[in-house]
């Protein structure tokens, strides 16, 4: 447990305060897009913000039946966009290639459920928080103890890349786990299903989908943390983070991030953290 803690209080400092107002002050002076700025945040293409989402994480960034880009990344995405006056233009791709991608300027930034690390901070800058959440390990059938003892010489699937995969090298095997690596989550979910791997270890709003789609799975334990998703963008680009923090900062403001939240998590609590950061938020409930 000890390495997720130190990614848990760095998640505190990142999203403290003093930062936060840092934010706030450094975003003011930058003008937005639909001022005739477009040109100062460095777009890759013209009026356009151009971003990488993903096509499997149900609830954030997922394409669904009808061939099109979703999720809560993605709405609050869109909604930055409207705010710098810009047109958004989705791509999908793996998880595992996103931040190499956006580090690349290949996109301008990306609409998924990416956890701020100390590694993935070496190749790009983050914007504020945008949500918070748990890591949750999926079963089908139950772990003889309710912790991560209960899964020695079981096999967990966890998404290459991703914080799941972090944490669950650092804790499950050490507790006698296998992990087994998976490119996109409907795989790993199948795994599971036909009793390929024990249980498979996703965020909570993932887990949360899977579980209302699957009734035979449940969750033997979740691990909460303070580390929380943000926004990348290219290290090269400061213009573009301090307009989309700045965009960010209204939309909690005026309401339309908890109506996207609530949209796509209607039964889950608003989390503490951001109900700290953002005091208007607790009006709108």
């Amino acid at each position: 447990m000890k390495a997720f803690a130190r990614i848990g209080h760095l998640a505190r400092r990142l999203v403290g305060h003093s930062l936060l107002v840092s934010v706030l002050f450094t975003a003011a002076a930058i003008p937005l897009a639909g001022s005739g700025a477009a040109q100062d945040l460095k777009l890759i293409a013209p009026s356009e913000l151009t971003v990488v989402s993903l096509a499997d994480q149900p609830g954030t960034s997922f394409v669904d039946a009808k061939g099109e880009v979703t999720g809560m990344a993605v709405d609050l995405m869109t909604a930055i966009a409207g705010k710098l006056g810009l047109k958004p233009s989705y791509r999908t791709a793996a998880i595992a290639g996103v931040i190499s991608s956006v580090a690349a300027n290949q996109y301008d930034t990306a609409a998924a459920g990416l956890a701020v690390t100390e590694e993935r901070k070496k190749f790009v800058d983050f914007s504020i928080a945008w949500n918070y959440g748990q890591l949750t390990l999926i079963v089908r059938n139950k772990l003889p103890t309710s912790d991560p003892a209960g899964l020695k010489g079981k096999t967990v699937g966890v998404l290459t890349g991703s914080i799941q995969e972090m944490y669950a090298k650092a804790n499950f095997v050490p507790a006698g786990a296998e992990i087994k690596n998976f490119q996109q989550q409907p795989a790993m979910v199948n795994a599971l299903l036909a009793n390929q791997i024990d249980a498979f270890f996703v965020g909570s709003y993932d887990g949360n989908t899977y579980l209302t789609r699957y009734p035979e799975l449940s969750v033997p334990f979740v691990s909460s943390s303070d580390v929380f998703n943000a926004f990348p963008v290219a290290k090269n680009r400061p213009e573009l983070l301090a307009a989309m923090n700045k965009a960010m900062v209204e939309l909690f403001e005026d309401g339309t991030w908890l109506k996207i939240y609530k949209k796509w998590y209607p039964t889950i609590a608003v989390p503490k953290q951001l109900l700290e950061q953002h005091p208007k938020l607790r009006e709108q409930q």
